[in-house]
């Protein structure tokens, strides 16, 4: 089995850390608006340690993620126009820099209230930070500022995603499900 990426379809490390990342992405955004609705009280607690147990088993996740984007060759673009080809591509980088910006910002927000950062009670990674309400506001709306944009970016994504599926078919839905059709 190849596990690299081929010139004409996505591989199976790639599609594996596409469709995990996007099932860990909806869920954290789900999660955060969820709870920031929610009143304090212990509800709000569960969810929200939920969502950071979440969010700190996605920090070695994304890492891999882009290590493995920058090793390997991603297939062979499809002929669209060039509007189309920095467009994509650069919604491909925004998402990541949201990503990134979302999982930073989310555990400087907890180091900078002097709270661990954990998964549960099975890991807990204690504040190497001096405790600073105005920098803990600071990462909060940053937090929030990169949950709007992915969710904006994740919405043209998908626009984008249909639209070419829609008039490509097989050949395009293919490069990402690992069965490639006729280009």
């Amino acid at each position: 089995m190849r596990l690299r990426d081929s010139p004409s379809a996505f591989g199976p490390v790639s599609r594996f850390n596409h469709w995990l990342g996007a099932l860990l992405v909806l869920a954290m955004l789900a999660l955060g608006l969820y709870f920031s609705s929610l009143p304090p009280g212990a509800e709000r607690s569960y969810w929200r340690t939920l969502h950071i147990a979440i969010g700190t088993l996605s920090l070695p996740l994304v890492a891999f993620r882009i290590v493995w984007r920058c090793a390997a060759s991603a297939p062979l673009a499809p002929p669209h126009p060039r509007i189309e080809r920095v467009m994509a591509r650069g919604v491909h980088l925004s998402m990541l820099m949201a990503l990134v910006a979302m999982l930073t910002s989310g555990v400087l927000m907890q180091w900078f209230a002097r709270r661990p950062i954990g998964v549960f009670d099975l890991l807990r990674i204690a504040s190497p930070l001096t405790e600073s309400d105005i920098w803990h506001e600071r990462m909060a709306q940053l937090h929030a500022i990169a949950a709007w944009c992915l969710i904006g970016l994740i919405a043209l994504h998908v626009v984008g995603a249909l639209k070419h599926g829609l008039q490509e078919g097989r050949a395009f839905w293919g490069r990402m499900l690992g069965q490639p059709g006729k280009q």
